[in-house]
């Protein structure tokens, strides 16, 4: 069932995890800029923006753009 709130709960704990346990110092995520879900869903956890590659990727017959968002722990605000 979609829209429950399952990926971002499961991603939030992952980041949480990284961070907390693991004490990495910054996450970065590439997503299609396409997918609206997933780019909603990554603000949502705080990660911003910082830049895209035009038509860097061929896929599926295309060339498409990659935007890239990153999170650094001292901008996390985790559980």
């Amino acid at each position: 069932m979609a829209g429950q709130g399952l990926a971002f709960e499961a991603t939030s704990a992952l980041i949480d995890y990284v961070f907390r346990t693991i004490e990495v110092h910054r996450l970065a995520a590439t997503i299609d800029p396409r997918n609206l879900k997933s780019v909603a869903l990554i603000e949502r956890l705080g990660f911003r923006l910082e830049g895209t590659f035009l038509e860097d990727e061929f896929f599926k017959e295309e060339w498409v753009n990659t935007a890239i968002y990153a999170l650094r722990k001292s901008e996390y605000k985790g559980k």
